[in-house]
């Protein structure tokens, strides 16, 4: 015989807290675009803060070239 179960991966948290949003204002901003690539639980960059990468790595070189 052969059970089958759910498996919910889930947080106790107290009623008294209520959970908000940030104000308007103060949300952050994130950095998606169709070359963003994320791994499990991984947020996407901010808006503000500057990419792991330059133009420099994206230009070939006269010699590559």
């Amino acid at each position: 015989m052969s059970q089958e179960l759910d498996v919910f991966d889930a947080e106790l948290v107290d009623d008294g807290i209520a959970v908000r949003p940030p104000p308007a204002g103060r949300r952050p901003r994130y950095l998606v675009t169709q070359h963003t690539m994320l791994g499990p639980g991984e947020l996407p960059p901010l808006a503000d803060q500057r990419p792991g990468w330059t133009d420099a790595d994206i230009r070939l070189s006269a010699e590559d070239r």
